[in-house]
């Protein structure tokens, strides 16, 4: 079963912090079976510069997964102005798939993700 958002219109998202936007990103493609190497990270580091979600003015970028390909939809909130960034998510994707990610965004929202040693 597929969540088919975008042909309603519909996206699912919320808001993580920034410092927690790389890992999302990687965890995101590796429940895709998509991968998010360097490169990815360095355009999307780019394309967030000059983001406002109060001027909508959102960075789209594909992630391709095995199966399917979302668009992620990310800006600065109140333009930089705080610590979080704004995430959309539209595309066709299997319900698990879309399970995964808002998972991720809720956990990227509550905690610091890193790497943590005891």
């Amino acid at each position: 079963m597929k969540a088919e958002m975008e042909d309603r219109g519909e996206c699912m998202g919320g808001w993580i912090w920034n410092r927690n936007l790389r890992p999302f990103l990687e965890s995101a493609a590796v429940g895709m079976e998509a991968r998010f190497e360097d490169e990815d990270w360095e355009a999307v580091r780019y394309g967030m510069q000059g983001t406002s979600d109060l001027e909508e003015r959102w960075f789209d970028y594909p992630l391709r997964g095995q199966r399917e390909t979302l668009c992620l939809s990310l800006a600065l909130d109140e333009g930089g102005d705080t610590d979080i960034v704004l995430v959309k998510i539209s595309g066709e994707i299997e319900a698990v798939v879309a399970t995964r990610i808002m998972t991720l965004i809720e956990v990227c929202s509550r905690y610091e993700v890193g790497d943590f040693r005891v």
